[in-house]
Formats: structure tokens, C-alpha cells, sequence
């Protein structure tokens, strides 16, 4: 039976969770020194397939590459835990009329 990857772009704990269940994972983050230590713990300790992808979702430009890292995988979950505000909804740019 072929596993799908699931695609976590920040939480450990889910990644923790998701291996032990042996689910193959792509990790996202902007810190590779943290994204290959955490692939390199979870490959080890459950054994399962893990892909790093270091992106700042702060950037426009990352988003054609994660496409094409993703579009080869078969992605069953979504995992969403990146916690940014886009610059056209801060308050100090909201005009008033």
C-alpha cells in the first residue's frame, strides 16, 4: 500500500502524532537548521518518509516552489498552522472614508 504524505507547515506535535501513525510527511518551515533536525529525529524514531521545504510564507515568491515539490507527492492531509496577518489587512494601512 503506497502512503500519502501529509503537508504540516508548523507543528511538531502534529508531525509527532502523524509519524507514529506512519504517515509520510512534508515539513515547511523558514528555519532549515530546525526543519532537518526535526526530519532527521522523526525519520529515525517512526521510520517514515520526510521532505523539507524551508519557505517564509512572509514572501510572495515561495509559492510556484512549493507547487512543484508538492505536485509530485500524493498529499492527503493539509495540516495550516502558519500564523501570518497579510500586509493588506494591517490596521495601519486601512483607510477610513
Amino acid at each position: 500500500m503506497i502512503k500519502k504524505f501529509f503537508f504540516l507547515t508548523k507543528g511538531r506535535e502534529y508531525a509527532e502524532v502523524l509519524a507514529k501513525r506512519g504517515l509520510n510527511m512534508v515539513l515547511i518551515s523558514r528555519t532549515e537548521a530546525k526543519l532537518d533536525a526535526v526530519m532527521r529525529e522523526i525519520k529515525q524514531k517512526h521510520g517514515v518518509k520526510v521532505q523539507v521545504v524551508v519557505a517564509d510564507f512572509t514572501e510572495q515568491n515561495i509559492y510556484e516552489r512549493i507547487d512543484s515539490i508538492l505536485s509530485r507527492l500524493d498529499v492527503g492531509i493539509l495540516i495550516n498552522n502558519v500564523g501570518i496577518v497579510p500586509e493588506f489587512a494591517l490596521p495601519h494601512q486601512v483607510k477610513s472614508s
